[in-house]
C-alpha cells in the first residue's frame, strides 16, 4: 500500500452504508497517515480492496451519495497521490458518512420583495403529534446593518395564514403586546437581534399539525427582506417539516437565498428550484417565472457541495423524480429547466443560492423536503 489519504475522503462506518467486501466492514480513513502507515479502527484488521481506487462508481456502491473517487496514479509509476492532488487543487469532493435522524429545524430565506404578487411567501409543515411553537420573522432594516440600508425593505408586514385562514399579523415588532416574549425566544433560538425600535416583524405562534404559510410584504416600497422560521418548544413529537419559499428571483442582492439548520444527526434532503414548472402546471405566465433556474448549496464553511442547472442533468434523475412522489412533491415536467439536488447532509447550518443561468429574472420556488428514512 503506497498511497497516502489526505483528509477524510473516505468514510465507511460499517453495513449498512457501505459494504465492499468480507474483507472490508468498515475502514476509518482519517488525517494524514501516523508514522508511515494508515489508522484504522481500533483492534480490527482491513483490507483495502483495489476497488477504493477505481476512478469511476463501482457497482458494488448502492447509496445514493457521492462516490469519493480516489482514481489511478496521476503519473502511473510516479508515485503521485490522487487525495493530496485533489486537495492542493481545492478538487476535494464532499463525502460524509451519516447518522441519520437529523431533522430540520429553521429556515431563512433572503429575496426580493416588490408588491403585489411579488412578496416573499415561505410554506411549511408541521408534522407529527402535538402543538409546536414557531417564531416568525420579516426583516428588513436589521438586515441593512449587513447589506446596506439602500437595498432592504424598509417597513415590512408579516402575515400567518392557515390555508386562506389568516392567523395573526405583525408590523413594527416591538408594538405588538408579546414584544418581550418574541425578544426572549429569538434569544434562546439563536436568532441575531431585532434593532430596538426597528420596523422589523415579527411573530410568535403555537401551531397545531398542518400546513401553513407565512406572508412578508412591504407596507411601502420594495427591496430586500429575510423570511425566517426558527422552530421553538413542542408537545408531543412535532416538528418542522418540509418548507420553501417562493418570491421573485433577479441578479445581484436580489437572488433567492435560503439558509437551512439540520440538527439531531445527518439527514437526507430533496431541495429544488422551480420556475418553468409554474408556468407549465400551475398558471403562472411564462415570462414571469425565472426561466432557468440555477440551484447551489453551500457549507458552513462556504464550501460548495453541489450545484445543478437542469434536473435531469445530474446524473440522479430518476432517483429525483422517485423521491418527490414520495415526499409529496409535484412532478417535474421531462426536459423542464427546474433544478433539483438530491443530498445527504450531516448537521449543521447551509446555505442555498437560487438564480437564472443568464441572469434573467422572474418568480420562482424553493423547496426543501425531508426525505423518509
Amino acid at each position: 500500500m503506497n498511497q497516502v489519504i489526505v483528509g477524510n475522503e473516505l468514510v465507511s462506518p460499517t453495513s449498512p452504508f457501505v459494504v465492499v467486501d468480507a474483507t472490508s466492514t468498515g475502514a476509518y480513513i482519517h488525517g494524514n497517515n501516523e508514522g508511515g502507515s494508515l489508522q484504522w479502527r481500533t483492534g480490527e484488521a482491513q483490507t483495502v480492496v483495489n476497488s477504493y481506487f477505481y476512478s469511476a462508481q463501482p457497482s458494488w456502491w448502492d447509496v445514493s451519495a457521492p462516490w469519493p473517487s480516489m482514481g489511478p496514479e496521476f503519473t502511473a509509476g510516479a508515485n503521485t497521490i490522487p487525495a493530496k492532488a485533489r486537495w492542493e487543487e481545492e478538487r476535494m469532493d464532499l463525502f460524509v458518512s451519516l447518522t441519520e435522524g437529523g431533522r430540520l429545524s429553521n429556515l431563512s430565506t433572503r429575496g426580493y420583495v416588490a408588491t403585489g404578487s411579488d412578496i416573499l411567501i415561505a410554506g411549511f409543515v408541521i408534522a407529527g403529534d402535538g402543538t409546536r411553537t414557531i417564531l416568525m420573522r420579516g426583516v428588513g432594516p436589521t438586515l441593512g446593518d449587513f447589506i446596506g440600508q439602500n437595498v432592504v425593505i424598509e417597513d415590512p408586514k408579516i402575515t400567518l395564514f392557515s390555508g386562506t385562514t389568516e392567523i395573526a399579523t405583525n408590523e413594527d415588532w416591538q408594538t405588538q403586546t408579546e414584544a418581550a416574549e418574541v425578544g426572549s425566544l429569538a434569544q434562546t433560538l439563536g436568532a441575531f437581534p431585532l434593532g430596538v425600535g426597528s420596523k422589523d416583524a415579527a411573530l410568535k405562534a403555537t401551531l397545531a399539525p398542518g400546513a401553513y404559510s407565512v406572508h412578508v410584504a412591504g407596507t411601502s416600497g420594495a427591496g430586500v427582506a429575510l423570511v425566517e422560521l426558527y422552530e421553538g418548544s413542542a408537545t408531543g413529537g412535532s416538528r418542522l417539516s418540509n418548507i420553501s419559499t417562493r418570491g421573485r428571483v433577479a441578479s445581484g442582492d436580489a437572488i433567492m437565498v435560503p439558509g437551512i439548520v439540520v440538527t439531531g444527526g445527518g439527514r437526507r434532503l430533496l431541495i429544488r428550484a422551480v420556475g418553468p414548472e409554474l408556468a407549465t402546471s400551475f398558471g403562472f405566465a411564462p415570462g414571469d417565472v425565472l426561466p432557468d433556474p440555477v440551484l447551489t448549496l453551500i457549507d458552513g464553511s462556504q464550501q460548495t457541495i453541489a450545484t445543478n442547472d437542469n434536473w435531469e442533468d445530474t446524473g440522479a434523475s430518476s432517483a429525483i423524480a422517485a423521491t418527490a412522489l414520495t415526499v409529496g412533491a409535484f412532478p417535474l415536467t421531462t426536459g423542464g429547466a427546474d433544478a433539483a439536488l438530491l443530498v445527504s447532509v450531516p448537521a449543521g447550518s447551509y446555505t442555498a443560492r437560487v438564480e437564472d443561468a443568464s441572469g434573467q429574472s422572474g418568480v420562482a420556488i424553493v423547496e426543501i423536503y425531508e426525505v423518509p428514512e
